[in-house]
């Protein structure tokens, strides 16, 4: 089974008399999960499936949990986010949106947070920094922000600032 399909197709919108003439709307189906990102606010072809991967890898990284290393047994974590982990220490957590190692280092950084119980304090000391550089890449990326937020609630814990 293809993991992801990819599809084009005509969308209306800005961008002149060549917009519903031609598919240039990416749409990415992830045949696993069921996640659906899209977009269509270029006339490129290539510039929309770009912009539809990087969506696709965002609600990835917020809506999908895997192990820490912070959990109880000891996981096998991917070689990837042990590289991405490495890459967010160096850059001692200034990632922008734009960056590739975006999606996983919020990934890491939910993950971890699962881990432990919600709680900021152990996930910092972890990673050795501040609460609040632990948390520049959520508050950059509002649905991360917001799922911390519920597992916050959902466990006890008072809501972040």
């Amino acid at each position: 089974m293809q993991r992801l399909d990819q599809r084009f197709q005509k969308r209306g919108g800005p961008g002149g008399q060549h917009r519903n003439k031609v598919s240039t709307a990416a749409i990415l189906v992830d045949g696993e999960t069921g996640l659906v990102a899209e977009a269509n606010e270029s006339r490129s072809q290539r510039s929309n499936r770009s912009i539809a991967c990087q969506r696709m890898r965002n609600q990835m990284a917020t809506r999908l949990r895997t192990p820490s290393p912070l959990s109880q047994e000891t996981p096998r974590l991917d070689p990837l986010e042990w590289a991405a982990r490495d890459r967010l220490k160096k850059l001692r957590f200034k990632i922008s949106q734009r960056n590739h190692d975006f999606a996983i280092a919020v990934a890491c950084i939910l993950n971890d947070f699962v881990a432990a119980e919600g709680s900021i304090a152990e996930v910092a000391e972890f990673w050795r920094v501040s609460n609040n550089r632990l948390l520049e890449p959520l508050r950059q990326h509002r649905p991360a922000l917001e799922i911390l937020q519920e597992y916050r609630q959902q466990n006890g814990l008072h809501p972040l600032r």
